[in-house]
């Protein structure tokens, strides 16, 4: 599409449609493929790319890129400080983990357009392991290729697009509500918010090799859900709650196995991904009893150990390797 067909293209002087907050919490070196991503796509969009890490004078950033200081903020304090910082009034709360495909961006801009509060893409995993396959169809199971179009009451926690306003609504609650994406959805929905899935923007999301990293990460993720989910609890629900483990173990898990034969199974995941899920929802159902009893402020600082971990740009350049050799990694025919 050339710029003067592009509603989304506009010179430097207009203002951004989007901004971009890509996390650097772990020091600008470890997101040069992120950032790299990101260049790649910038001219898609009249947009901003906030970088939220710390400075670098070995890492340059591109031109239209800017560094946001967070010091030695956590992830979700420097998520608020980006949304407030925003200069568009539509914000991409993307992770350090998932890249941007490039040509699918003018789609999301289209429904940004159309006056939606928040815009989700479908995604697909960067790297073919069977922890990483498993752990995407946990954390992303129900967004991935093929996903149906349309509004919608369930997206994601992370690389969604949302209306500033509507962050800015919550208030001086908004730091809290970021500390986990998915309830931040959650509440979006009850307050009625018009949201809607838009299947060719899509993303790549890569997850960090390794059977045993990926256990600790959905560990911390459960302990820092199940504080999060009983920090309004008396203390005796609290104390009770350990006992449903199984149950919320269990019926994550189902959900689990529902999307690998929805969307993993005809994409070619490995037969031992739902293994693999398996064994990190048992971790994250553990995580959950552990933490609605030890309670919010001892552990929310454990979420940034689950949703840091940026990808390298090894691991981008052996599934773009791998990507050019076979096809799109995750990627049902019938739905390129």
């Amino acid at each position: 599409m050339s710029e003067e067909s592009n509603p989304a293209a506009s010179g430097p002087n207009d203002a951004p449609v989007l901004t971009v907050a890509v996390p650097g919490v772990a020091g600008l070196s470890t997101i040069r493929a992120a950032i790299a991503a990101w260049d790649k796509v910038k001219h898609e969009a009249a947009m901003e790319i906030l970088i939220l890490s710390r400075p670098d004078e070995s890492v340059p950033l591109p031109e239209g890129f800017r560094l946001i200081d967070i010091g030695k903020m956590r992830l979700s304090e420097a998520r608020e400080l980006a949304i407030r910082e925003a200069k568009a009034g539509h914000v991409l709360i993307a992770e350090d983990h998932c890249l941007p495909e490039p040509g699918t961006l003018r789609f999301a801009l289209e429904r940004i357009a159309e006056g939606w509060d928040a815009i989700a893409p479908s995604l697909r995993p960067g790297n073919r392991q069977a922890s990483a396959e498993g752990s995407i169809m946990i954390g992303y199971g129900a967004w991935l290729e093929p996903m149906e179009p349309g509004q919608s009451t369930n997206l994601p926690g992370h690389n969604v697009i949302i209306a500033r306003e509507v962050l800015l609504s919550l208030g001086d609650e908004l730091g809290t509500e970021l500390i986990l994406g998915a309830l931040k959805m959650r509440r979006l929905v009850a307050e009625g918010r018009r949201m809607v899935l838009e299947p060719r923007w899509r993303m790549r999301h890569f997850d960090p090799p390794g059977f045993i990293k990926e256990i600790n990460i959905f560990w911390c993720v459960g302990l820092t859900v199940g504080s999060f989910r009983s920090r309004d609890w008396p203390l005796i629900a609290r104390y009770l709650f350990p006992l449903a483990a199984p149950l919320t173990a269990g019926r994550h898990l189902l959900r689990t196995l529902a999307h690998y034969w929805r969307a993993g199974r005809p994409a070619g995941f490995s037969p031992l991904s739902p293994l693999a899920s398996t064994a990190f929802m048992i971790a994250s159902g553990l995580g959950e009893a552990v933490g609605a009893v030890r309670g919010l402020k001892a552990v929310r600082h454990l979420i940034d150990n689950a949703e840091v971990k940026p990808v390298s740009e090894e691991l981008v350049a052996l599934s773009d390797a791998r990507e050019a050799a076979e096809g799109p990694i995750g990627r049902v025919p019938d739905a390129a």
